[in-house]
């Protein structure tokens, strides 16, 4: 039994093909992901009640963002140090945009406190809320969740000796 050699090679070809469009496809997708140089400060002290969905395709449903369960007068502060490009309302909901650099984040249901063109700190109280508060965040064109800077604990995993001896105490570096 022989083995037809430009059978062989076509498959070989084939298979080379399909890696490196994998490999393209998943570098794509991850080079699209934002790198935070610092894990971000709560914007409010809420729990998450309606997490990100991205939708299927630009103009179709999803949540672009969170939805944070604040109670009006809930402080917001700025998660990261950026500047103010916008501070006002659309269709009524009060609304600040912030520019890292890298990311535009966007804070609905916060009276703004703060002006456009305005430096705030990691932290700046930025207003207080009016509603519940959305926070969305954009690099580009591309919506990402932003729950991954917003809801670390702030406390790093540590294995917990199950003999009786007394474990480290736990200390408070961000874990994201």
């Amino acid at each position: 039994m022989g083995v037809n050699l430009g059978s062989a090679i076509g498959v070989v070809l084939v298979s080379v093909a399909v890696v490196a469009f994998t490999a393209a496809a998943v570098a794509d997708t991850t080079i699209s992901q934002p790198v935070a140089a610092t894990c971000w400060v709560p914007v409010v002290d809420a729990p998450i009640i309606d997490p990100f969905r991205p939708p299927a395709c630009p103009w179709c449903a999803g949540n672009r963002g969170v939805e944070f369960e604040s109670d009006a007068g809930a402080l917001v502060h700025a998660p990261t140090p950026a500047t103010v490009i916008f501070a006002g309302a659309v269709a009524g909901t009060p609304w600040i945009t912030l520019d890292t650099g890298t990311e535009r984040i966007t804070i609905g249901g916060v009276d703004a406190m703060v002006h456009v063109g305005d430096r705030v700190r990691r932290g700046q109280m930025l207003g207080v809320s009016t509603t519940t508060v959305h926070v969305g965040v954009r690099r580009g064109d591309d919506y990402l969740d932003p729950a991954r800077w917003l809801t670390s604990s702030g406390y790093r995993a540590r294995v917990v000796p199950d003999d009786g001896a007394p474990g480290r105490p736990a200390s408070r570096r961000p874990t994201c």
